[in-house]
């Protein structure tokens, strides 16, 4: 028997449920999923809208609208908007983050010890899983790792 992700969606619209079954279930909230608007955005008159608490009511056709921000909800949400707006600015304080990809050449030595030592590459990869799970406590605001990184988010 296939075992089956049984997941339950509510539809706040129209308070009704369903049951969907899946092989696979991904969950990618982001670390920036929790809105935090800016508070001098208050002396603003029209509407504000943070990606993770979307408006579906505010219309941007034939509209200028400037969409604060660079991450990735900001690159889905300027293609889209892009054809209907009138104008469209975006704002950046920084250049994304991207982390560079580590290309080394093994020595033969250790390529000799993965294929021969049992274990030692699994104990590698466990220990680069832990290093880069550890990338996103940078996002942390005030965490010991945000603060090392000088960034402020």
């Amino acid at each position: 028997m296939l075992h089956k992700w049984h997941v339950t969606i509510y539809n706040k619209e129209t308070a009704e449920t369903e049951t969907l079954l899946f092989d696979i279930v991904l969950n990618g909230p982001g670390v920036l999923r929790v809105p935090n608007i800016p508070k001098e955005f208050e002396a603003f008159k029209g509407p504000v809208i943070h990606s993770a608490a979307w408006d579906k009511n505010v219309a941007w056709k034939g509209k200028t609208v400037a969409i604060i921000g660079s991450g990735s909800s900001a690159a889905q949400m300027i293609t889209a908007m892009a054809p209907d707006v009138e104008e469209l600015h975006c704002y950046q304080r920084r250049p994304a983050w991207v982390v560079p990809r580590r290309q080394d050449n093994l020595p033969k030595f250790t390529q000799w010890i993965f294929a021969y030592v049992p274990f030692f590459i699994v104990i590698i990869r466990w220990l680069l899983f832990f290093i880069h799970e550890a990338y996103q406590y940078i996002f942390i605001r005030d965490s010991a790792f945000n603060r090392f990184g000088k960034c402020r988010l």
